[in-house]
């Protein structure tokens, strides 16, 4: 009887090496941050890790063999766009998304006052790198001259016309979404002096102002003044001569300024205004 021989075998069994990450994409906001990839693999199965963006860096576990972690950093967006990017991870794509900023303002100053002959300023406005912006005047009076728009931070350049109106005005611009306020006064009136004279020995003159007497002269007390005013008045001159009153001029006078004047040139009676004598042209007083 033949005993058999035993025979040992050996065999040499290689499994495929299997990788998984998790998790296989993070979000951000603008401020950015760090983060861990976790990498499963099987014993002895090495990997890598690798970034192709310069705001992704790996901070540690570039590579490894079997189950292990990846860190990396992500960098501040200070843009106003969004942004996608990717690491390579044991072989898995791992992708990292990040918002921009949110664009915030502010304007240096919200409100300027004016004198009546106007002038000339600048606003600064204060914004975030890439965050667009613009200047409007909603106002003809005030115009802006330079800086009607920017992105970040800049200046608009403005200026407003002289008030010559008897009214305060108000206006305002639009800054960047914010309110600019612009206040003007008015034009003070022109104060301007009343005289009379009187060059006739028989007449005696008589004043009045926007049809109320103000006063009379007679010959020989010479320039009599009859009162300070500013706007505008109406100014007339009677001559009294034999219990006769007759119309000598009438001035239409604004700021100091002599608008109209019917004179009778015959009479001895003159009016002035801050000393000026009027030049005849008519008889007519209306």
């Amino acid at each position: 009887m033949v005993v058999p021989t035993p025979v040992s075998w050996m065999y040499n069994v290689s499994f495929p090496c299997t990788y998984s990450i998790s998790p296989t994409s993070k979000s951000f906001a603008s401020s950015g941050c760090s983060y861990i990839v976790s990498v499963t693999a099987s014993s002895g199965c090495s990997w890598t890790a690798s970034e192709s963006l310069s705001w992704i860096t790996i901070t540690s576990g570039s590579s490894g063999s079997g189950n292990g972690t990846v860190t990396y950093s992500v960098l501040s967006n200070s843009t106003t766009s969004s942004r996608t990017g990717t690491m390579t991870i044991a072989g898995k794509t791992f992708t990292v998304t990040q918002s921009g900023i949110s664009c915030t303002y502010s304007i240096s100053t919200t409100s300027k006052s004016f004198t009546s002959s106007g002038g000339s300023a600048s606003v600064s406005v204060t914004t975030q790198s890439g965050c667009s912006w613009t200047g409007t005047s909603n106002y003809s009076w005030i115009m802006i001259t330079s800086g009607s728009s920017g992105s970040g931070s800049g200046t608009v350049y403005y200026s407003v016309s002289s008030n010559s109106s008897t009214s305060s005005r108000t206006g305002t611009m639009t800054i960047a979404g914010k309110t600019f306020t612009v206040t003007q006064p008015h034009v003070e009136p022109t104060q301007w002096t009343l005289m009379g004279d009187c060059e006739s020995m028989q007449c005696t003159q008589e004043v009045w102002v926007d049809g109320a007497y103000v006063g009379s002269v007679g010959y020989g007390s010479g320039n009599l003044e009859f009162g300070t005013y500013s706007g505008s008045h109406l100014v007339g001159v009677y001559s009294e001569c034999n219990g006769t009153v007759s119309p000598v001029a009438c001035t239409e006078v604004s700021s100091g300024q002599i608008v109209q004047t019917y004179l009778d040139s015959a009479s001895s009676g003159r009016i002035l205004v801050d000393g000026i004598e009027q030049s005849a042209s008519s008889s007519q007083c209306n």
